[in-house]
């Protein structure tokens, strides 16, 4: 029914030239459309690409999630890209062009997509290139000590911790950083209770957050965890806040946040 009304709207306008380009639909898939070097092949964004700063100057199209279909229809574009949550819209958007909904969860599926981007887009050699970066960078950590990375969104009074998945992209960059991850592997929902963080008890609790974010409230929740004092991260003054740019992106330039984690933890823990 959604396909059929989606071609309706927007289906029964014939184009009079082929379709052109790409529209990206998530900030990581973007950033890759300029590593690569092929930022001249996107015709449009998602509400959310920031990055680099010049794709703010491209005409947004939805997110992934909620896409713009009027506009992405009237685009005439030969692609859509994003993440796998594209895919629920494959349906109708495929009416307007192809549909490329790509993995993008762990290094792994990093590596996969940014091949199928460099194949779509005719630069094999430099997605080659990103790839390699990726591996020599994640391939070979070793587990040091254990680390509750927390984002900066948790609330200790209302007892909601959200955590840095062991299996994730942000879980690898601790790792190649030098440190483990304090949460087991395969927990499928990345929150826990303030009874479960007791249970757990980390030597390290380091909440990540972006430049952007406020100093004052990300200091308030240093301190709030300061109060469990049962903590052995807190008896041992192992409570650090990392501030990093773009903290939550998950574009090639990740290779870059590797030495800032390094840094901002061993700074952290002298």
């Amino acid at each position: 029914m959604q396909t059929l009304l989606t071609f309706i709207l927007f289906g029964c306008v014939q184009q009079d030239t082929p379709p052109t380009g790409f529209i990206s639909l998530h900030p990581s898939v973007t950033e890759t459309f300029y590593a690569l070097g092929v930022e001249k092949e996107l015709k449009g964004r998602s509400d959310y690409c920031d990055r680099p700063s010049s794709a703010k100057n491209l005409p947004a199209y939805g997110t992934a999630l909620t896409p713009n279909f009027e506009k992405i229809s009237a685009a005439n574009a030969l692609g859509i890209v994003g993440d796998h949550s594209l895919s629920q819209h494959s349906d109708a958007l495929n009416q307007m062009g192809s549909v490329h909904a790509l993995p993008w969860l762990s290094i792994e599926d990093m590596k996969t997509s940014i091949g199928i981007l460099g194949s779509l887009t005719n630069t094999s050699e430099k997605a080659l290139q990103i790839q390699s970066d990726l591996t020599t960078t994640f391939g070979n950590a070793e587990g040091g000590e254990p680390v509750l990375l927390l984002l900066s969104g948790s609330d200790v009074q209302k007892g909601q911790l959200w955590f840095i998945k062991p299996e994730s992209i942000h879980g690898s960059i601790l790792e190649a950083s030098g440190y483990s991850n304090a949460v087991p592997k395969g927990k499928k929902i990345p929150k826990m209770s303030i009874e479960e963080l007791l249970i757990l008890n980390p030597p390290i609790i380091a909440i990540i957050a972006d430049t952007t974010n406020n100093v004052t409230e990300l200091d308030t929740k240093i301190n709030q965890f300061k109060e469990l004092n049962s903590l052995q991260a807190v008896e041992q003054d192992h409570l650090c806040l990392l501030k990093i740019d773009n903290a939550y992106g998950t574009g090639p330039s990740i290779v870059d946040m590797v030495p800032k984690f390094k840094n901002q933890l061993a700074t952290c823990l002298k």
